[in-house]
């Protein structure tokens, strides 16, 4: 997508530096899938025991009010789309998942790849 500003925009734009101070590549990041920001949101935000009452809705993530690895505690744009204006957030505080219209201000996460640990 190229329409300036959207969160696939921002992604696909997003470019790292090396340890040598030159700019990295644009074009490698991507959104994340709604299952690759649950696993993001399980490993950053577990923690909470209060949230039973939302179980449906976290798909494993309970979230946190005080998230790490410098995520913040609000919701955040995956790739999955719903319907043909809509895509689906993960909260970081709640690990509620919604499928929201595209014309919401949500943080964005771009993301390489994921891939075996160990």
């Amino acid at each position: 997508c190229t329409t300036a500003g959207i969160a696939a925009d921002v992604a696909n734009k997003y470019s790292t530096t090396n340890t040598a101070g030159a700019p990295g590549a644009a074009g490698q990041w991507f959104l994340p899938s709604l299952d690759e920001l649950n696993v993001l949101c399980k490993i950053y935000s577990n923690g909470r025991t209060d949230t039973t009452e939302f179980s449906d809705y976290q798909n494993g993530c309970t979230g946190n009010t005080s998230p790490t690895g410098g995520y913040s505690d609000g919701p955040y744009w995956s790739s999955s789309e719903v319907g043909t204006v809509g895509a689906w957030d993960q909260s970081f505080d709640d690990g509620i998942q919604n499928g929201q219209t595209k014309n919401l201000s949500f943080s964005v996460r771009p993301v390489r790849a994921f891939g075996p640990t160990g």
